[in-house]
């Protein structure tokens, strides 16, 4: 028996040594490889192969967003990538098929060995790093309030359903505890020409009572202690998740503090063309305490013979009997059942990833494309 074990010990462990030695030529090899990196067909940039790309491309002082640190865990670092690698599975919770048939990848979760094209949006590009000052905070609901940003320098440039960074940085908040400086992406809540110089930003708070160490909300914990007149540090803006410029109908489908963006785009379409395409907006809340804006969309309901506001609350409609007590994913989909071309019309979400989620597959199911369907996920 021994005779046997033992020179099979003895291959088994030469080959365990002969892998190892293998693997460490092969990444002292690569660690000595260059590869180009062009950008828009434009920029190259010489790099080693196989580093990190989000890290390459921010050397480069490009702001291209992130807001996990390279986790994969915020989605906002996306760009084109030619020839197109294998997503992975990180990348796909993130991306749409048609995005990821065009090769769009995280760039946090890249590590190229080879020469690559970038596709990098021009807003990234054009983002701007600036100072700005909390001009006003406004109480919403215990855990919803809307900071006014008035910016110190400059102007700036956003479209509706664009966002911004804001740097968070090392603190300690009573108990909770932040390590490192980070930031967190926030939508921009405000129209274009709402306020001169300024930005608006809806924002509940996120923070749990539960942990010592903030694992999430870091940054809803350490703005919601900043006060009036606080000066901040902002990057941007950011964004794809834009109006589409054609008679269709158009869904807005929003839940919690989802309904910041969707604010901005509502109220920018009245206040530059009202046209007669049908716009609905439905609006999930989780008791009628968080219900933010309700009498400015009531009003413009009012106003607008083409648009309708829909609201449901999916915890508590205690005291508000008028509003069904409901997932808003369902109230839609009763919509669109007696609806006669639901394929028809374009979809705009922004919201927690499972409601997302949930509106896709409601929406996929009813027989729409993915192609008119536009989201703002907040993770």
């Amino acid at each position: 028996m021994l005779q046997i074990f033992i020179p099979t010990l003895i291959f088994t462990a030469f080959i365990a040594v002969l892998t190892t030695i293998l693997i460490f030529c092969y990444k002292l090899l690569s660690s000595q490889k260059k590869i180009t990196i062009t950008i828009n067909s434009d920029k190259k940039i010489k790099t080693i192969a196989d580093e990190n790309l989000l890290s390459v491309i921010q050397q480069e002082d490009i702001l291209l967003p992130s807001s996990c640190g390279g986790k994969g865990t915020c989605g906002l670092c996306q760009c084109q990538i030619s020839p197109a690698p294998n997503a992975l599975p990180t990348e796909k919770s993130f991306l749409q098929k048609k995005e990821l048939n065009k090769g769009v990848r995280l760039a946090c979760q890249q590590q190229p060995s080879n020469d690559i094209e970038l596709t990098i949006p021009a807003y990234v590009l054009n983002a701007k790093k600036m100072s700005a000052t909390i001009s006003k905070v406004t109480s919403l609901s215990a855990r919803i309030r809307e900071f006014t940003i008035r910016l110190n320098d400059k102007t700036l440039n956003y479209q509706p359903g664009d966002y911004i960074l804001i740097d968070i940085p090392k603190f300690q908040i009573g108990k909770f505890k932040n390590d490192e400086e980070t930031n967190r992406a926030y939508s921009i809540s405000s129209f274009p020409t709402e306020v001169i110089n300024e930005i608006k930003l809806t924002v509940t708070f996120a923070a749990s009572p539960d942990t010592n160490v903030l694992l999430d909300g870091i940054g809803t914990t350490w703005l919601f202690d900043q006060k009036e007149g606080s000066e901040i540090q902002i990057s941007g803006p950011f964004g794809e998740f834009h109006l589409q410029d054609n008679d269709k109908e158009k869904c807005f489908i929003g839940g919690g503090a989802g309904i910041a963006p969707l604010r901005s785009q509502i109220l920018h379409h009245f206040q530059q063309s009202q046209g007669s395409n049908k716009i609905t907006f439905w609006y999930g809340a989780r008791d009628a305490e968080s219900l933010v804006y309700e009498e400015e969309f009531r009003k413009l309901e009012k106003r607008y013979d083409n648009f309708e506001y829909f609201a449901s609350l999916s915890e508590s409609n205690e005291n508000r009997q008028d509003l069904t007590k409901s997932y808003i994913h369902t109230e839609t989909e009763k919509y669109l059942q007696n609806h006669p071309a639901p394929e028809d019309v374009e979809y705009y979400l922004c919201g927690p990833a499972p409601m997302i989620d949930a509106t896709t597959q409601m929406l996929i199911n009813l027989g729409v494309d993915e192609e008119s369907i536009y989201f703002d996920n907040f993770g």
